[in-house]
């Protein structure tokens, strides 16, 4: 959140993946550059996402471990922070070119139970604490107050509920689910990376979908595959699991401050 395409260190990050793989095309995505994806919601973000990535590119020919699961067109994709929902959420719309693996790096897939701290969200924390689930900050989008209950967000969540399969109100909402799962059981790989030190998702957990126990705002965490959510399979969680398409990668740092040699050795090998 808040970087842009442009900036020197994604510019390396993207010219890194097509010094990995020679001839492979690259697009490094210019989505809600900047202070648009603080301000842009996220539903805005994957439209734009979605125009930006259509036409795909053929995905380099690598054969997959697991034939059939993605078809052959469509594009792998890396999603650092909120990116990685921006993508997950254009991969559950299902109206475009498909994802075959997708690595997100410190991405609250689970919500966030705070605002950023520090000098730079000190502004747009003042206008999101205001009314935290329907703010203009794009931090509304997947915040969850565990202290708040489960019933009221799952009332008032204006996108996480919806894309992590929370929320069925009716035959026209268990359609998107049924489709979303759909989604996520045809990736070839689902790569969770998470900063052990992560100070701006919060809990840290969230980036490996594990988020706070109902009642309390810091009390203990409940792991991914302890969930409901996982038990249920209600985002297709377990059964990528299950087919060995579902990994948790931590490295030790805060949010994005992963070494280069972390991002070329295990983070470009799934591309």
């Amino acid at each position: 959140m808040g970087d842009a395409s442009s900036n020197e260190g994604m510019r390396s990050l993207c010219g890194s993946v097509e010094e990995e793989y020679p001839g492979t095309h690259v697009l490094c995505a210019s989505t809600a550059d900047g202070a648009a994806s603080m301000k842009m919601r996220l539903d805005d973000q994957i439209a734009a996402f979605a125009a930006e990535a259509s036409p795909a590119p053929q995905r380099r020919d690598r054969p997959s471990p697991h034939p059939g699961v993605a078809g052959s067109h469509g594009f792998n994709a890396v999603g650092l922070s909120q990116g990685g929902l921006v993508l997950r959420g254009y991969l559950e719309r299902g109206s475009g070119p498909p994802i075959g693996r997708l690595v997100t790096v410190s991405t609250p897939h689970a919500g966030i139970g705070a605002c950023p701290e520090g000098a730079v969200w000190a502004l747009l924390c003042l206008v999101f604490k205001l009314d935290p689930y329907g703010s203009p900050t794009v931090f509304s989008d997947y915040w969850k107050d565990v202290s708040g209950g489960r019933e009221a967000y799952l009332s008032r969540s204006r996108w996480l509920a919806d894309a992590n399969n929370e929320r069925d109100s009716g035959a026209s909402t268990s359609a998107a689910m049924a489709r979303r799962r759909a989604a996520m059981q045809r990736l070839e790989a689902y790569v969770l990376v998470h900063a052990l030190n992560d100070t701006r998702v919060v809990p840290r957990e969230s980036s490996t979908h594990a988020f706070w126990a109902w009642g309390g705002k810091g009390g203990p965490v409940v792991p991914m595959r302890q969930s409901a959510e996982y038990r249920n399979d209600s985002l297709g969680l377990r059964s990528l699991d299950e087919a060995g398409r579902l990994h948790t990668l931590p490295f030790l740092g805060d949010h994005l401050d992963f070494e280069p040699a972390f991002w070329r050795e295990r983070v470009l090998s799934w591309l």
